[in-house]
């Protein structure tokens, strides 16, 4: 009898037990991250009052005889189950959707884990959750995060406050479109030369991409029976070089018949500039003077509007590019100006389909004044067309390089990655968030404040550490908790259950308590 006494204070216990996970798993309702938790039971032992016997050829086998004794708690299981999202707006709080922990350290060093992703950032830039301990992951150098994220690199997410340096800029993009149909640059020849005299000089000027004046003679040597050698020579102003000869020649009655030779080439700093060479107006007599002289057409040109590099110190430098027809079909010149000084120059053929054939890249080399860097950046002509247009529209669409920035504000995505948006205008990648798994999530220990720690059965000292998203790690919601998985209806229900076997057990005292009573009031013997 005292066995069902003692079999009944072993339920009481373990129903108490019960009741107390129950109690935690409500008080707990509106816990970030809280994980709840179930109690499961087993029978305590049982005395075996006979054992079994086997069948014998005269009789049959017999079952043990035994009594329980009461029953013993078998574990405390905790629900490690996706609990319901909720939106809070903050960036800095996160949540985890599928498996996975932030990895947070306390100051001592010791590393915990947690579902509770409560962040924000203390008076140094730490991303730190609720009670101060530092959010692992990894940080970016120059915006590159490292190659390899694992838990051996694991560190302290910092929020930079400091700027972010100057990037010069060191690759441009044109694109657009330089007008076609643009005619030879001509030198036309006019006036009457006499065949008695001479050798007779024109001076001839003309205009190179950069708008400088070229300058140039063409020497007309006469050669007998109504023939003129041309010659050129003197190069002067922005020509460093001239070259082109040839014949013209007349008709006996002293008008213009033909010509050979050409086109005029001019060198200097822009390229080369072509010039086609007309005497079709000039006329030769008999005279000993010569009133020759030469007008030239200019190229076409285009200014594009300046582009701002940046140089080492983040100081912006005004570069314009202009671009000049060099006399001959398809062919442009153009030149980099840096205010006043020219640093590149090139040039550019286009095919009979208005595409770019030769020139795609170019060069421009500046030396700042303000005692940055020489710069040196490369120019990417490949995207620019020469089609039938009214004018040409060319710009710089792609080019690196910024000035120094402050942060402005930073956000966090999915893959945990955290962005800072700066006030120079640029984004750069400050570090990502580091997310645990583990074989048997269940397995860890409880520490409070919604931390686990490592156990012998949660796979400790082989702990899984990734980005969100990879090696079966959950993603992270930006903007977000995630909340407690307790579900109030099973623990009303379980709460129920729990009360009515606590009853039960007492009853049980209850009766026993009532049967040994009747033993003691049994009548003792007669005398």
């Amino acid at each position: 009898m005292m066995r069902s006494m003692f079999s009944g204070v072993s339920g009481l216990q373990n129903m108490q037990t019960a009741m107390d996970v129950i109690g935690n798993n409500i008080a707990n309702v509106n816990t970030v991250g809280f994980k709840s938790g179930s109690a499961t039971f087993q029978e305590l032992f049982a005395q075996t009052l006979s054992g079994a016997s086997a069948p014998s050829t005269s009789s049959g086998g017999t079952n043990p005889v035994q009594v329980g004794l009461g029953v013993k708690l078998a574990s405390i299981d905790t629900n490690m189950g996706q609990g319901q999202i909720e939106t809070t707006g903050q960036n800095t709080d996160l949540a985890i959707q599928g498996n996975g922990f932030f990895v947070v350290k306390n100051r001592t060093g010791t590393t915990y884990y947690t579902r509770a992703g409560h962040f924000g950032t203390d008076a140094n830039g730490h991303l730190v959750d609720a009670s101060g301990n530092l959010v692992q992951g990894w940080m970016a150098s120059g915006g590159t995060l490292p190659a390899q994220e694992n838990a051996s690199n694991l560190t302290g997410i910092t929020i930079p406050t400091q700027n972010i340096s100057p990037v010069a800029t060191t690759n441009v993009g044109l694109t657009g479109n330089l007008a076609s149909g643009q005619g030879p640059i001509t030198a036309a020849f006019s006036g009457a030369i006499g065949n008695a005299g001479g050798p007779y000089t024109v001076n001839v000027t003309a205009q190179d991409a950069a708008g400088n004046t070229d300058n140039f003679g063409l020497t007309l040597t006469y050669a007998g029976a109504n023939k003129w050698n041309w010659t050129t020579g003197g190069a002067g102003g922005g020509a460093t070089a001239v070259s082109g000869s040839g014949t013209v020649t007349f008709t006996a009655g002293g008008a213009y018949s033909s010509y050979t030779g050409g086109p005029i080439t001019l060198t200097d700093a822009a390229g080369n500039l072509n010039v086609t060479p007309d005497f079709s107006a000039m006329t030769q007599n008999a005279t000993t003077t010569s009133s020759a002289s030469a007008a030239t057409t200019q190229p076409a040109t285009y200014a594009m509007p300046p582009a701002v590099f940046y140089d080492s110190l983040g100081n912006t430098q005004q570069v314009s590019f202009d671009f000049a027809s060099n006399g001959l079909n398809n062919q442009w010149n153009w030149v980099a100006l840096n205010g006043a000084t020219q640093v590149g120059s090139g040039s550019l053929t286009f095919g009979a389909n208005g595409v770019l054939t030769s020139g795609s890249t170019g060069t421009v080399t500046m030396t700042p004044s303000d005692g940055a860097a020489t710069l040196t950046s490369n120019v990417d002509f490949s995207k620019l067309t020469q089609f039938s247009a009214t004018s040409s529209n060319v710009g710089a669409t792609s080019m690196n390089g910024y000035a120094t920035g402050s942060l402005q504000n930073f956000t966090i995505d999915t893959t945990g990655t955290i962005t800072g948006s700066y006030s120079n205008g640029q984004s750069q990648t400050i570090g990502q968030i580091g997310l645990a798994t583990f074989a048997n999530p269940s397995g860890l220990l409880d520490h409070g404040s919604g931390l686990y720690a490592p156990s012998n059965n949660s796979n400790q000292g082989n702990v899984t550490v990734g980005a969100p998203g990879t090696g079966g790690a959950g993603s992270v919601l930006p903007g977000s908790l995630e909340m407690s998985n307790v579900d109030l209806a099973k623990e009303f229900v379980n709460m129920i259950s729990v009360e009515r076997a606590y009853q039960a057990n007492a009853q049980t005292i209850s009766q026993s308590n009532t049967l040994l009573m009747a033993l003691v009031n049994l009548p003792g013997p007669v005398p």
